[in-house]
């Protein structure tokens, strides 16, 4: 959570995956050409080799469970 409007852009991820959980509030977030919008109880997954994009608003509860490639 942030107090703040956070813009979060990244290269693809290569050596591992992010599983994003919206737990209050929403999103937008772009995975490489797709997009939408991660609204409550919303789960995706980043890292599949494309650029990740997030806005993240004011005060959004976020959980990010980042997994190794490897396993």
């Amino acid at each position: 959570t942030y107090n703040r409007r956070v813009l979060v852009e990244t290269p693809a991820f290569r050596d591992f995956f992010c599983v994003h959980f919206s737990a209050n509030g929403n999103c937008q977030y772009r995975l490489g050409r797709t997009g939408s919008r991660a609204d409550p109880d919303h789960l995706y997954v980043s890292g599949a080799d494309a650029p990740f994009r997030q806005l993240l608003p004011p005060h959004y509860t976020q959980l990010t469970i980042k997994i190794p490639r490897r396993a």
